[in-house]
């Protein structure tokens, strides 16, 4: 917001002296240098501009000010009018001390009486006589204007009006024209003390910094607090001072009373902050001022980024208590030992102290030298973690407080753990700790959790697995009754859903399909996962491949099917049979046998023992039944609509085309293209690609492309001592590219976070997988590669990660062989120097997004 400092007069016009910010202020709390830097200590500048151009609401007597100085261009004498006026141009404006006028004349304002001499014409020269002497001359108009604007000339016309002349007050002219007109109300000793304020801080050769001075004091009236905070000033480093005042004025610091204690504070800050990150502390710095918070508890933060990690961002502030920093020094200085160490991790412990309450009380109580160290790392991130939590500020203080009461006992339970085991109950714990959130979730499922996972931190389970993002749905969702099912359900269920979940994706894809099951029906999936645990992670898996409102809707339908809504256990057992009968097709288990039928029409004392057996038996299998009723209508509604057009083209939906439907209602990007393909696809297109619109416009593009030589590859096959004779192939079917990230377990496969990727790599043309295959034809490794805009090969990383150099080699072979085939250069290889310009672009073509892993530099050793 512009403030006006005062008026000035110059012959030419009467003008507004303004101060106002020269740029937007955009410091943030993030590191600032460069030209943020300049601008900030460049903040504040002061511009004239004709006083009719300025805001009203800066100056309401304008209009009254600017008529005055019209009426003074033509005075005709010197009368009250024109004292009024002067008087007022006098007092609400001041000369503009850097402007002299040195051609202009002494103002005469004298008029000079003609002295009547005796002559021959009139020897009494007009006395005695009737002849009248001539008049004299009338008083000329006369304009004020330049005699206004000039020292001298002022004191003349206020003679004029026998009023006291100016005093002569010599300061310097900078400090007449800036500060001074804020100073009116001031004695004479405030005035002085700003006086001295000017030449302590050197304002007559600091333009920069007299500006922020000027617009300090335009905002705060009370000139004691101001005159404090200008001695402050004067205590900071030369080229600091006005990115100081700059950020105590746009924080509103300035409003505060600078206290002694406050004054110590700015000098031990001064002592801490390195130049390099003086502004970016200094606006931290000065909003904690203002909150009033711990300054002690900060000052920790700043001498732990000095020593660890000076470009730390500061960024939240509480009142917290200090936290001992020589316990956090020492902590630092015993994981420093392990390979995951982060430079971050005393200022992340100094920082949960502020979020999470006697924070450091609770890791102070660990004796994390008892642990391996790649463990106790883990251990500690546990609880560093939960800051980081989303969670509204309440729900994470209640969260916390339940956690840390568990502290003691999550540090029993790990210290009686199998040390091969600990590593896998920290993960899982800290899984579980993310998903919990609400403190009825935590208090209904810890006890189960510690439980089990007691249980599966022993033999037959496996030391590194990770199933806890399903199990935590099975506990979560179950009541007390179910939670004690659960709890005694046998091992070979959880080895089951162990195996299952081996690989992250397929872990993914069961915990959404376990989700809604036992959200919505947590009866039926416990007892299942009891009774068939693999059928049942074998549909959840499946289930897990449609899209959340599929999801629902699919078991939404389910639980109003026959087979749910029939109260088995309380009807005659024939009408169950004929139940039965009516609803289960060929493709799904039958729990009724016929020696039970028959046994149902005997009678004796031996039909009761033995209905009771076949009863339990058939309750049992029912939940068979329902699996596969249930895997039945998951297919049904991923096949949905493609049934129709294969069996139409007398076609079946083969594993690879059902897998491919499973894809295209996984992702989310990507679908519509992928759908319009799939039904090309089965209606026989094999050219779809070729010939879609976009494909032929970036071909045109593309015209050196040699498109056979891309589509069909090289031929390339080398022996390796890991897998015998390995070929390396561009994929040519469209569905097997689809499978990319499947078959290396990365991301881009289904159920991964960037699984809608490999969809892009199959619809667009300028792009191609490359697979690596044993004599068995197996996938071993990929490859993806494809043609940048700069007509350049783009070769991205081989995967699975864990690979061979021996099968990178090969690939770096082939990529290099293939470009040479090509007639175009590869984008990057290895012995290109660090500094190249490495930067490409990739188009999509039919797909509307893709995930650019970042070429691979052919370098095998990383």
């Amino acid at each position: 917001m512009d403030k006006l400092v005062t008026i000035i007069r110059k012959p030419s016009g009467l003008f507004a002296l303004v101060s106002q910010a020269k740029y937007k202020f955009k410091i943030t709390l993030q590191d600032s240098k460069g030209n943020s830097l300049k601008e900030l200590a460049n903040y504040y500048e002061c511009v004239e501009l004709p006083l009719k151009l300025l805001d009203k609401k800066l100056f309401p007597t304008k209009d009254k000010l600017l008529n005055a100085w019209d009426y003074l261009s033509k005075v005709r004498e010197f009368d009250e009018k024109t004292l009024a006026r002067t008087s007022l141009i006098l007092q609400e404006s001041q000369l503009d001390p850097f402007i002299e006028l040195f051609d202009l004349p002494v103002l005469n304002l004298e008029q000079s009486e003609k002295i009547l001499k005796p002559s021959a014409a009139h020897p009494r020269a007009y006395q005695g006589t009737k002849y009248q002497p001539p008049k004299t001359k009338q008083f000329k108009e006369i304009n004020l204007h330049p005699y206004l604007c000039d020292e001298k000339n002022v004191n003349i016309i206020l003679k004029q009006f026998n009023l006291p002349s100016e005093k002569e007050i010599k300061f310097p002219k900078a400090f007449i024209k800036y500060l001074l007109p804020l100073l009116k109300a001031a004695d004479k000793e405030k005035v002085f003390q700003f006086l001295e304020v000017f030449w302590t801080l050197r304002l007559d050769k600091k333009q920069n910094l007299l500006m922020h001075i000027t617009r300090l004091l335009c905002l705060d009236k009370n000139l004691s607090n101001v005159f404090r905070w200008c001695q402050i000033v004067a205590k900071q480093p030369l080229r600091r001072r006005a990115i100081f005042i700059a950020l105590l004025i746009k924080l509103g610091v300035y409003l505060l009373s600078p206290t002694e204690h406050i004054e110590q504070y700015i000098d031990q800050f001064n002592l801490l902050t390195p130049k390099k990150y003086y502004v970016s502390r200094l606006f931290f710095f000065l909003l904690v001022i203002k909150k009033n918070i711990n300054l002690d508890y900060i000052f920790v933060g700043f001498a732990l980024a000095n020593k660890y990690k000076k470009d730390y961002c500061f960024e939240h502030f509480s009142n917290t208590l200090p936290p001992p920093i020589e316990y956090i020094e020492k902590l630092d200085s015993y994981f420093r030992k392990s390979r995951y160490y982060s430079d971050r991790l005393a200022l992340n412990i100094w920082d949960c102290c502020r979020v999470l309450e006697c924070f450091i009380d609770v890791i102070s109580t660990i004796n994390w030298q008892l642990l391996p160290i790649e463990l106790a790392y883990d251990y500690i991130n546990l609880y560093l973690n939960i800051k980081y939590y989303d969670l509204e500020e309440e729900k994470l203080r209640l969260k916390w407080q339940f956690i840390k009461a568990q502290a003691n006992k999550i540090d029993e339970l790990l210290h009686s753990i199998d040390s091969l085991y600990q590593e896998k109950f920290i993960k899982a714990l800290a899984d579980f700790y993310w998903r919990w959130d609400k403190i009825s979730e935590l208090k209904h499922s810890f006890d189960v959790l510690c439980f089990l996972l007691k249980r599966f931190c022993t033999t037959p389970f496996k030391e590194k697995t990770d199933f806890a993002e399903t199990l935590s749905f099975l506990i979560n969702f179950s009541d007390s009754s179910l939670q004690k099912v659960l709890a005694n359900i046998p091992n070979s269920s959880f080895l089951n859903l162990e195996k299952d979940c081996y690989l992250e994706n397929d872990s993914r894809l069961i915990a959404d399909g376990i989700y809604v099951l036992v959200e919505m029906l947590p009866e039926f999936t416990i007892n299942s996962f009891l009774n068939f645990s693999g059928l049942l992670l074998k549909v959840a898996k499946r289930i897990g491949t449609l899209s959340e409102p599929n999801r629902y809707f699919l078991v939404a339908e389910f639980k109003e099917h026959q087979i749910m809504t029939t109260d088995f256990l309380n009807i005659p057992l024939p009408s169950a049979f004929l139940i039965l009968e009516n609803t289960v097709n060929e493709k799904a288990f039958n729990p009724v046998s016929d020696k039970f039928k028959n046994l149902v029409q005997q009678t004796g004392k031996a039909k009761s023992q033995l209905l009771d057996h076949y009863k339990e038996k058939m309750f049992k299998d029912l939940y068979h039944t329902k699996l596969d009723i249930l895997e039945q209508l998951t297919v049904n509604k991923l096949q949905k609509g493609y049934v129709v057009v294969a069996v139409k083209l007398g076609k079946k939906l083969d594993k690879k085309l059902d897998y491919a439907l499973q894809f295209m209602n996984y992702i989310d990007l990507n679908r519509r293209p992928l759908r319009k393909f799939l039904k090309a696809y089965l209606r026989g297109d094999k050219d779809y690609l070729y010939n879609h619109s976009e494909s032929q416009t970036w071909l045109k593009k593309h015209l050196y492309l040699d498109l056979s030589l891309w589509n069909q590859g090289i031929k390339f096959s080398k022996s390796s001592e890991i897998y015998g004779m390995v070929s390396i192939e561009v994929e040519k079917d469209p569905l097997e590219v689809l499978k990319m990230g499947t078959y290396v377990g990365s991301c881009l496969g289904l159920g991964g976070r960037l699984t809608y990727s490999a969809a892009a790599v199959m619809l667009d043309i300028n792009k191609q997988v490359l697979y690596a295959r044993n004599k068995k034809k197996q996938v071993i490794a990929r490859q993806l590669v494809a043609i940048s805009e700069a007509k350049t090969l783009v070769c991205f990383e081989v995967y699975p990660n864990k690979l061979d150099k021996e099968i990178k080699a090969m690939f770096r072979d082939y990529d290099k062989l293939f470009a040479k085939k090509l007639l175009i250069p590869l984008n990057r290889d290895e012995n290109d120097e660090d500094d190249k310009d490495d930067s490409y672009k990739i188009s999509n073509v039919i797909s509307q997004d893709w995930w650019d892993d970042w070429a691979w530099d052919l370098n095998i050793d990383d």
